[in-house]
C-alpha cells in the first residue's frame, strides 16, 4: 500500500508552470494571446525549484533515501502497518488530470503580465518488474497526453501539443522500499525532445512522481506522520514537508488527509537568474487499497509563489494546480 508523494504537485505547479513560462518565452505570447515585444527580448525563466539540466534521454541519478518520518500520533485502535505489498508483473493504469493556471509578471517591464490556464490529461501504465523483500521496480510509462484547446489561448495550442507529445513513451522507472522510500529514480526521454520536456520529467522525478514515505509504526484512525525532504531540484535547495493523517481505515485500505509545504532556498538557478524566494503549500487526500502501487483516487490542490532575478528583471510567478489520479 502506498500514496502518491505529496510533492506530486510538482506534476501541475512546477512542471506545467516550467512549460507554461517556455513556452510563452519561446512564442512571445503575453498569456492573452497577444504578442508582446518586451517578452521576446526578455524571456521569463522558469519556476523557482522547477527547472532542471539534466540531458535529455540521460538518467536523473539516484535520490537520497529521506529521512525517516515521524510519528506524530499513533491514532485510536485498531491500527494497521501501511506498506506496498505487490507483486512482480502487477500492473496499473492511472489517468491524471490537471488544471494549473500560471500568472507571470516582469517587475518593470510593460505588458509583461499574464496568465494562462492549462488543463491536461496523461494516461500512466505502471508495471512491477522487480519485486523483493526489501526492494521494488516500478515503471511507469506514458501514454497519450492532452490539452484541452477551449481552455487555451489559440496560439499556445499546438506548441503545447507538440512538447506533451514527446511525453508519450517515456519511462520513468522508480525503485523503492517497501515503506515507500525511493531509492533511485531514472527517466528514458528521446534524444529529440525539447529542452522544456526534460525540465518536466525532472520535475516529476525531483519532486516524487512514484511513491510516498510511510510510517514505521502501525498506525489508526487519527494517526499522524510528518516527512521531511531537502531536495535538488534544477540546482537549487528545496525543504519539502508533507504531513499525512488517517482518517479511515478498513481491512483493505484507507483514506489520508495531507498537508504540504515547500519553501526554495535562495541562490543561483540552472539555466540562469537567481531564485529570491519561492514557496507553496497545499492540501489533498488519497485513497489506498492493499495490493496497489498507486492510490486507488486522490485531489489536492496547491498554490505556489516564486520570484527569480535574471539580470536587473525580477520575474513574479504565481500558480494553482488542482489534480486528481484515479487508478485501476
Amino acid at each position: 500500500m502506498n500514496a502518491t508523494r505529496p510533492r506530486l504537485r510538482a506534476l501541475a505547479a512546477a512542471s506545467l508552470a516550467a512549460l507554461a513560462l517556455s513556452t510563452l518565452s519561446a512564442c512571445g505570447d503575453g498569456g492573452d494571446g497577444r504578442k508582446d515585444g518586451d517578452r521576446d527580448r526578455n524571456p521569463a525563466p522558469a519556476a523557482s525549484g522547477s527547472p532542471s539540466g539534466s540531458p535529455s534521454g540521460s538518467p536523473s541519478g539516484t535520490t537520497p533515501a529521506a529521512e525517516p518520518p515521524v510519528v506524530l500520533d499513533a491514532g485510536q485502535a485498531p491500527r494497521r502497518l501501511l506498506r506496498i505489498d505487490v507483486e512482480k508483473g502487477h500492473t496499473e493504469r492511472s489517468t491524471l488530470q490537471l488544471t494549473t493556471t500560471v500568472g507571470t509578471h516582469l517587475e518593470g517591464v510593460p505588458k509583461t503580465k499574464g496568465t494562462m490556464q492549462v488543463p491536461m490529461t496523461a494516461q500512466v501504465t505502471s508495471t512491477v518488474t522487480e519485486a523483493a523483500d526489501d526492494a521494488l521496480t516500478v515503471e511507469s510509462v506514458f501514454g497519450p497526453t492532452s490539452v484541452d484547446p477551449d481552455e487555451i489561448a489559440p496560439s499556445l495550442v499546438e506548441p503545447i501539443r507538440a512538447a506533451l507529445k514527446f511525453l508519450e513513451g517515456t519511462t520513468v522507472t522508480v525503485v523503492a522500499r517497501p515503506d515507500g522510500t525511493t531509492l533511485s529514480t531514472d527517466v528514458a526521454l528521446g534524444d529529440d525532445a525539447p529542452e522544456m520536456v526534460d525540465r518536466m520529467l525532472d520535475d516529476f522525478l525531483a519532486q516524487g512522481f512514484g511513491l510516498a514515505q510511510l510510517p514505521p509504526d502501525e498506525v489508526g484512525v487519527g494517526g499522524r506522520w510528518r516527512s521531511t525532504d531537502d531536495l535538488e531540484v534544477g540546482g537549487t535547495t528545496v525543504r519539502a514537508s508533507s504531513t499525512h493523517e488517517v482518517v479511515r481505515l478498513t481491512d483493505d485500505g484507507a483514506t489520508l488527509a495531507l498537508t504540504i509545504e515547500q519553501t526554495t532556498q535562495p541562490g543561483g538557478a540552472e539555466g540562469g537568474g537567481t531564485i529570491v524566494e519561492g514557496s507553496s503549500s497545499g492540501r489533498g487526500r488519497i485513497e489506498l487499497r492493499d495490493g496497489m502501487v498507486l492510490p486507488v483516487r486522490s485531489s489536492s490542490t496547491i498554490r505556489g509563489t516564486s520570484v527569480v532575478e535574471v539580470g536587473d528583471q525580477r520575474v513574479t510567478t504565481t500558480y494553482t494546480t488542482e489534480m486528481t489520479i484515479t487508478t485501476r
